[in-house]
């Protein structure tokens, strides 16, 4: 609206500016509505500078905690990054426990085989 205010008096002041054709009074009338203008004009300047100052120390606030927001939204990511990552050398170490767990048991088994077999050698080689 200031601005608008700002447009029609600078119209206005255009307007009396192409008037060439007057007299001494009536000059001397556009020279005085040209300046008074032309204050009303520098004083809007002046209140929307003021103002645009204003929202901007206003929203100061508000960008600092846009700030803080993004920064603890890219933490969050890096967050899930790490527990993903977690979860994935978690699930490795399982799985490696029980291969050798499974490894284990095989050994275990064939090692009993083994035995078994040793023993009936050695029953059989008794009986002879």
């Amino acid at each position: 609206s200031e601005h608008i205010k700002y447009d029609r008096k600078k119209d206005e002041l255009a307007k009396f500016a192409s008037d060439a054709n007057v007299t001494d009074d009536a000059e001397m009338q556009l020279r005085q509505r040209m300046n008074q203008l032309t204050e009303e004009a520098s004083e809007a300047t002046k209140l929307k500078e003021a103002k645009e100052i204003e929202v901007k120390e206003v929203s100061a606030p508000l960008r600092s905690s846009e700030r803080d927001l993004n920064s603890i939204e890219r933490e969050k990511k890096a967050a899930r990054r790490q527990l993903k990552d977690a979860r994935a050398h978690l699930q490795e170490a399982r799985d490696k426990i029980l291969a050798a767990k499974g490894n284990a048991e095989s050994e275990e088994a064939k090692r009993m085989q083994r035995m078994n077999q040793a023993e009936k050698e050695l029953s059989t080689a008794k009986a002879l």
